[in-house]
């Protein structure tokens, strides 16, 4: 199936060509593949090459069916068969092949105990033979990890206790780990519970079962390590194992939800509502895709680490799962650790069906080419100071790739070769020294994603960028590109974009590149234009920072109609925000009647940090815009943050918000009309006075060591439950019953109220 998915794409390929050369430019196909296939029939060479590649994979499919029919296999393909219930006699007889084999075991332990069973097979001359054997002496009989008593009752009991009553002074020693067996073996025992290993014992032993080398690391990872060691419960053969699996691995804690979500859609792996993989604008394949993500979560296959605990955004993998996952992947992974596992080619007898290839440290000329020899690659993930200045390296060689991942290694020289990976969704190059993207990029048609946070000598994207019509999502972070290319608001499929560089002249006209006015200018733009072009239509997060020459907030933004998180941090010189913030598009055109449309329409999250100068929010409530109050601007908003505003004085009529979050705002003195707020922190607010109409408050946190008193306004509002972060006089006083303090948050029922020292 994988090999159909590259023909596909090969037929998608061509019929982009036949629509070039016919219309001169690109056209975006349908979803689906039947058009793709029905244009390439139009080429004779083409269809008689790719017709070779579907005969030969219908005859691979024959020659599984007839495997099938062989062995007898039902394997349902195309359909999930229904499952067939045992009949009665498959039942008893699968029960009775996980019983104790009551003859075998004994001729065994007549063997153990030096004795001669003669290949007798009944029973009772069994038993007599071994009670005979027994008796020349005391004896200790071993029952390791002992599950039933079957064995004990109904074999061994007789013989061990006629053969004790002749010579006292012989043993059973059984360790289990049922509680109930010790009753069910209806024998007078001597019980010893074994007691789990503390954290400290459990950590040196683990450590013992690792490589010198790996202690240092594993040292730096240790609160997750503790957390492995607890999930043990203290057993030692199950710390010894998790010590034996970490000693083959690299420890590291990096499982990152973006990262492998656009993974997983890159492979394929999300698929549409209607069964289709093709990524079009309808579908919203990154929603799904962290779906499935939480979907782990939830069922404990990933787990969220502390940093990362609320949101998921960063996970860990427990080593048995990984485990688990590796036996059920099979032989499509293969992580290259050590120079061994490069050179036999990994698992599964040579892995011939490698498909994903992990390289975690630097190989040689000949590794690489054991690893270049297998064409089945889809994923290619780098994560060391590879060097790819050696000889005979060809990135073309893995011309099947969906997702290339290289981390932190001299990758310019790979940059030629790029344009040769045609099926390729995914590219990531992270802290790498690549210089410039290929001028062809063009011809990678199919990619989604384009990572290259951290490059810094990275100072220009190319102009045929523009013609990705299918790209989602640009992160440029920490590189140093000075311009995008004009034309960039054509990528109607762009959902994210990280690093957008801000030119500071805001006249266009003369600048070779796109300029923040086809998004939303700081200061003249004319919404007409806004809608007169596709721009931006699909964004849904966008990150605006260090603005010190802007005197106010792009009046075009809330009508982008898809914008779900707004972020603006470090814009001093804004002082106050107008109602052309939140206008209407018809007002913000200049328009005399209020828009039906609401501004903002989507937004469900603003962050605001770093508008040291910024002192007012007004509201819709210029005389000019009265009748713009019939509709409600950010209807959708949800969360509200606003961060170090040194002269914010109130804030007041969020409809819809949620969750609020002001911190360190010295000049608020009020917060009203929130009337759906459930959770607020304040920390470092020290003059707010006002907290009021806030009906469905359900949690408070309120945080500031520099207060002697708790403020008043405690008093009008009832949440659930209340967190006090103080200093260690106030919190004596909030804790002791009939005090002024205490008088304050008494009828709120939950409290935790924390000391911190002065």
């Amino acid at each position: 199936m994988y090999d159909v998915t590259n023909i596909l794409d090969i037929c998608q390929l061509e019929a982009d060509k036949h629509k070039e050369s016919k219309c001169g430019s690109m056209v975006e196909t349908a979803s689906g593949c039947l058009q793709p296939l029905l244009l390439c029939l139009r080429n004779p060479l083409f269809t008689h090459k790719i017709g070779s590649r579907i005969k030969e994979l219908n005859q691979q499919l024959e020659d599984i069916h007839k495997e099938v029919d062989k062995y007898m296999f039902n394997i349902g393909l195309g359909s999930n068969p229904e499952p067939r219930n045992l009949t009665a006699a498959e039942l008893s007889s699968s029960r009775t092949s996980s019983k104790f084999d009551k003859r075998h075991g004994l001729r065994i332990i007549i063997e153990n105990a030096g004795g001669d069973h003669g290949g007798k097979h009944n029973k009772s001359t069994l038993t007599e033979t071994l009670i005979n054997n027994l008796s020349t002496g005391r004896f200790l009989l071993v029952m390791d990890d002992v599950w039933s008593h079957d064995a004990w009752n109904h074999v061994l009991s007789v013989p061990v206790r006629n053969a004790s009553k002749k010579l006292p002074g012989s043993r059973v020693h059984v360790t289990t780990r049922s509680a109930h067996l010790p009753q069910q073996m209806q024998a007078p025992l001597h019980q010893h519970r074994v007691r789990p290993l503390e954290n400290d014992d459990a950590w040196s032993l683990l450590k013992k079962q690792l490589q010198p080398n790996q202690v240092a690391v594993i040292d730096q990872l240790k609160t997750i390590a503790m957390e492995i060691i607890e999930n043990c419960d203290g057993l030692l053969v199950a710390i010894k194992m998790i010590g034996g699996l970490l000693s083959t691995r690299y420890p590291s804690e990096e499982i990152i939800r973006d990262v492998v979500t656009q993974m997983w859609i890159s492979e394929g792996f999300i698929q549409a509502l209607d069964g289709s993989s093709t990524i079009s604008q309808e579908y919203e394949f990154e929603e799904m895709a962290t779906e499935s993500y939480r979907e782990l979560i939830k069922r404990n296959l990933i787990q969220p680490t502390k940093e990362y605990s609320l949101t998921g955004y960063g996970c860990t993998m427990h080593d048995v799962v990984r485990t688990f996952a590796e036996y059920v992947a099979r032989e499509e992974p293969l992580v290259v650790i050590g120079r061994e596992q490069a050179a036999t080619g990994g698992v599964g007898g040579g892995g011939i069906h490698v498909r994903r290839l992990s390289v975690e440290q630097t190989v040689s000329v000949v590794e690489w080419g054991i690893l270049q020899r297998r064409e089945s690659h889809r994923t290619l993930i780098i994560n060391s100071r590879v060097n790819f200045d050696l000889p005979g390296f060809l990135l073309g060689s893995f011309s099947c790739l969906r997702v290339l991942y290289i981390w932190s290694a001299n990758s310019d020289t790979l940059v030629p070769s790029l344009s040769k990976l045609k099926h390729l969704r995914y590219l990531h190059l992270e802290d790498t020294d690549i210089s410039r993207l290929p001028d062809d990029i063009h011809k990678m048609k199919f990619l989604l994603y384009i990572n290259l946070l951290g490059c810094k000598k990275l100072g220009h994207l190319p102009s045929k960028i523009i013609k990705l019509v299918h790209l989602r999502s640009l992160d440029t972070s920490s590189s140093n590109i000075g311009v995008v290319p004009k034309a960039f608001g054509g990528l109607t499929n762009l959902r994210l974009f990280y690093g957008f560089p801000v030119q500071m002249d805001m006249d266009a006209s003369g600048s070779s590149g796109c300029s923040l006015q086809e998004l939303a200018p700081p200061s003249q733009l004319r919404i007409e234009s806004l809608h007169s072009s596709v721009e931006f239509k699909s964004l849904r997060y966008l990150w605006l920072q260090n603005l010190p020459c802007w005197t106010h907030l792009p009046d075009g933004l809330c009508c982008l109609p898809s914008l779900e998180m707004l972020t603006i941090i470090d814009a001093p010189a804004i002082k106050r925000i107008g109602p052309q913030f939140q206008a209407s598009s018809s007002m913000a055109a200049g328009g005399s009647t209020a828009s039906t449309s609401a501004p903002f329409p989507k937004l469900r999250q603003l962050y605001l940090d770093g508008l040291c100068e910024w002192e007012e929010w007004d509201w819709n409530d210029c005389e000019e815009h009265r009748d713009m109050e019939t509709t409600i601007a950010m209807p959708c908003l949800r969360e509200l943050y606003l961060y170090e505003l040194s002269n914010l004085t109130h804030v007041e009529n969020f409809p819809s918000v949620v969750d609020l979050d002001v911190f360190d705002c010295p000049e608020l003195k009020r917060i009203s009309g929130l009337p759906m707020l459930q959770k607020i922190r304040i920390v470092h607010c020290t003059k707010l006075e006002v907290l009021e109409g806030v009906p469905a408050l359900d949690s408070l946190e309120l945080e500031d060591p520099t207060m002697d008193t708790l403020p008043e306004y405690l008093r009008d509002v009832s949440p659930r439950y209340l967190e006090l972060i103080c200093n260690k006089k106030l919190h004596a006083s909030s804790l002791t019953p009939g005090s002024s303090e205490w008088n304050k948050i008494s009828h709120i029922k939950k409290h935790n109220i924390v000391c911190i020292r002065d």
